[in-house]
């Protein structure tokens, strides 16, 4: 049934290190990011041309540069993006000093008004998240601010009265 077959090709990455517990993964140029909580810092960065483990960044933690459950945010590249689900916020880093810095600082810190269900994306300035109990599937919040914009795309109508759990 399908109009087009694509034969995918795969390359095994064999690094000097283990990848014990990854949950999330990123390719920005040469770097390989991984998010992996096995270790006391949950950012691995890997060097794809040499296929060494160069660093690790943000520990596990609840201080002013941890995270507890980061996630990476799909955006144009020309920044790292972080977003940590467990507390709702968005981190923004400049990638060359994410690389080079052993701790580094965000360039800003973004807290949203409303937990999304399952990670966020930026486009066009503005930050994208699925809801969770709401009337719209889609939240959209304001990229610099952080505040709630409005939600897009409206789920199906239904004649069964759900509970807020169910729905």
């Amino acid at each position: 049934d399908f109009v087009v077959t694509l034969q995918l090709k795969v390359q095994t990455l064999e690094c000097d290190s283990l990848i014990m517990n990854p949950s999330d993964l990123m390719v920005i140029d040469s770097f390989l990011l991984v998010v992996d909580s096995y270790d006391e810092k949950q950012i691995h960065l890997y060097n794809l041309n040499t296929k060494k483990k160069i660093a690790a960044r943000i520990f596990s933690g609840q201080g002013p540069k941890d995270m507890i459950q980061p996630m990476f945010v799909d955006n144009d590249k020309t920044e790292l993006q972080l977003f940590d689900m467990a507390i709702s916020r968005l981190f923004r880093y400049d990638l060359q000093t994410f690389v080079c810095k052993e701790t580094p600082d965000f360039i800003q810190r973004i807290k949203l008004p409303k937990r999304p269900l399952d990670g966020v994306e930026m486009m066009g300035g503005k930050i994208y998240g699925f809801s969770y109990g709401n009337e719209k599937r889609i939240l959209v919040f304001d990229g610099e601010s952080g505040e709630q914009l409005s939600g897009i795309v409206d789920y199906p109508v239904c004649d069964i009265d759900y509970t807020d759990a169910e729905k």
